[in-house]
């Protein structure tokens, strides 16, 4: 007995090339591993909040976030590079 398998995968468009870009540090992020990131992050999603396809450079750091940050859709996040920057709870 022959059975096909079938793989169903939604269609995902490409990704466009990203519109402005903000760095994080710009809104008072310090990426020191002791400073509440949280708020900058806001501030930074608040400022590119209504363009098309922004994105949030995110410096070499460890960035710290003590609470819950929702990232709207069509928002990138670019960081230099896996373990370059991290953020943590």
């Amino acid at each position: 007995e022959t059975r096909e398998h079938f793989f169903h995968s939604p269609v995902v468009e490409p990704v466009p090339q990203p519109g402005r870009i903000v760095n994080l540090s710009d809104y008072g992020a310090m990426g020191d591993g002791s400073t509440d990131c949280a708020p900058a992050l806001r501030r930074a999603l608040e400022a590119v909040a209504g363009e098309s396809y922004p994105a949030i450079l995110i410096p070499p750091g460890e960035y710290l976030l003590n609470e819950p940050v929702v990232l709207p859709p069509r928002i990138a996040l670019i960081g230099l590079g896996m373990k370059v920057a991290t953020a943590q709870r």
